[in-house]
């Protein structure tokens, strides 16, 4: 989802991991250039699974654009966007929106432009009372204040 946000020319899947990237899965996206975004350190493992991948007739190449920067390990393509997004915000900013760019984070900003679109989003991260990944709570009521 954070993807399309950025880049939505291009058709974004999660695999959920290496174990996400294999043909029973992925077979229906024979006939389509595939190329997937490991997360830092994880791009010998996926590597190996496309050659795989390639004797079963699909199109897909590893990029090493994470691979070969200086991010920590488990840094993913969205992580990298998030932040490239901050810098660009804060950089913009004055001196009283610097405030609010240290007070909102990059996936605050991300949930915020998702309700931007569709405020039903709202709706379905109250009903399956969804979180961060680090466990904390998404108020959607302060970022709907925010939004008007």
């Amino acid at each position: 989802i954070i993807m399309s946000i950025f880049k939505p020319e291009f058709t974004w899947l999660a695999t959920g991991g290496i174990s996400g990237l294999n043909w029973k899965y992925i077979k229906h996206l024979k006939g389509y250039k595939i190329i997937a975004f490991p997360d830092k350190n994880a791009y010998t493992l996926w590597e190996k699974k496309a050659i795989e991948l390639r004797k079963c007739g699909l199109d897909i190449s590893v990029s090493k654009f994470i691979e070969d920067r200086f991010y920590p390990n488990n840094t993913d393509l969205a992580d990298i966007f998030i932040e490239n997004m901050n810098d660009q915000i804060c950089k913009k900013a004055t001196i009283s929106e610097i405030k609010s760019c240290n007070r909102i984070s990059g996936i605050d900003m991300m949930v915020e432009k998702l309700l931007n679109i569709n405020p039903a989003i709202s709706k379905l991260i109250e009903t399956f009372d969804l979180t961060y990944t680090n466990g904390s709570e998404i108020n959607t009521s302060l970022m709907k204040e925010r939004l008007g």
